[in-house]
C-alpha cells in the first residue's frame, strides 16, 4: 500500500506477500495488522499490485479515530532525533509528564515512563511514536531509533 502526497509522490506504507492459489476462483484471505499514523486531513492511499495475472476480490481498511485533543509535532521537541541511546523530551511551558508511552509502528506499547529523559538503547532500530499526557493535554511526536 502506498500513501500518495499532494505532488503525486508515493510513500510505501506496507508490503503484503501473497501465495498462488492455483486458480482464478480459488480464494485466499490475507490479513496485515500494520498501523499507520496519519495527520488529520484527506489522504490518498492506493493498493499497488506488482504481480502478473492477479485477481483481487476485495480489501478492507479499519479506521480508528480519536475524539481527544492531541497536540502534534510542533509543540514538543525530542533531542537528539534520531537517537541511539537517550532522548530528552521538551514540552511547552515546562509541563510535567504524567504518563508517556512509546509505540512501535504496529501500535504496540513498547515502553512506559513518567520521565523527560528516556534510555532507548534497548529498542530495535526504527520509527516510534511518543504518546505523552501532561497536565490535561495529550502530545504525540515521532522519533527515530538508530
Amino acid at each position: 500500500m502506498q500513501l500518495i502526497d499532494s505532488l503525486g509522490n508515493a510513500i510505501t506504507l506496507n508490503t503484503a506477500n501473497f501465495t498462488s492459489t492455483g486458480g482464478w476462483q480459488n480464494w485466499q484471505t490475507t490479513n496485515t495488522s500494520e498501523v499507520f499514523w496519519l495527520n488529520k486531513g484527506i489522504h490518498h492511499i492506493r493498493v499497488l499490485i506488482t504481480l502478473q495475472e492477479y485477481n483481487l476480490n476485495w480489501f478492507q481498511f479499519d479506521v480508528v479515530a480519536s475524539n481527544e485533543k492531541i497536540l502534534i509535532e510542533n509543540d514538543i521537541s525530542v533531542v537528539p532525533n534520531p537517537a541511539s541511546d537517550f532522548i530528552n523530551i521538551i514540552l511547552p511551558d515546562e509541563r510535567v509528564i504524567g504518563n508517556l508511552e512509546i509505540l512501535d509502528l504496529f501500535g504496540r506499547v513498547v515502553f512506559n515512563s513518567k520521565s523527560n529523559t528516556l534510555n532507548v538503547s534497548s529498542l530495535p532500530n526504527g520509527i516510534y511514536i511518543l504518546n505523552i499526557e501532561a497536565e490535561g493535554d495529550t502530545f504525540q511526536k515521532k522519533f527515530i531509533k538508530k
